[in-house]
C-alpha cells in the first residue's frame, strides 16, 4: 500500500513538472519576429500538408475507380464468354 502511495506521489509530482514547463512555454512572446516567423511557417507547412493529404486521396479515389471500371469489364467479358459458350453448347445439344 506504501509503494502505491509512493507511486501516486511522485506521479502527481512529475505532473506538477510537467505542467510548470507547459505553462513557461506557452508564455512566449508572440511579438518576437522570429517567432512570429517559425508560427507562420508552420502554419504554411501544416496547410501544404494538409493540401498534399487531400491531392492524395483524390488521386487514390480515382485509381480506385479506375480498377473497379477494369475489374467489371473483366468480368462482363467473362460473363459474355461464358453466355456464349453456354449457348453453343445448348444448340448442338438441340441439333443432337
Amino acid at each position: 500500500m506504501q509503494r502505491f502511495v509512493k507511486r501516486e506521489n511522485d506521479y502527481k509530482s512529475l505532473i506538477q513538472n510537467l505542467e510548470e514547463e507547459l505553462r513557461g512555454k506557452m508564455n512566449l512572446d508572440f511579438d518576437d519576429p522570429n517567432i512570429k516567423s517559425n508560427i507562420n511557417r508552420i502554419y504554411t507547412d501544416h496547410q501544404q500538408i494538409i493540401d498534399n493529404i487531400n491531392n492524395l486521396q483524390v488521386k487514390t479515389s480515382k485509381v480506385l475507380l479506375d480498377q473497379e471500371k477494369d475489374i467489371i469489364r473483366f468480368f462482363n467479358s467473362k460473363i459474355q464468354e461464358i453466355k456464349k459458350q453456354f449457348e453453343e453448347e445448348k444448340a448442338r445439344q438441340s441439333k443432337k
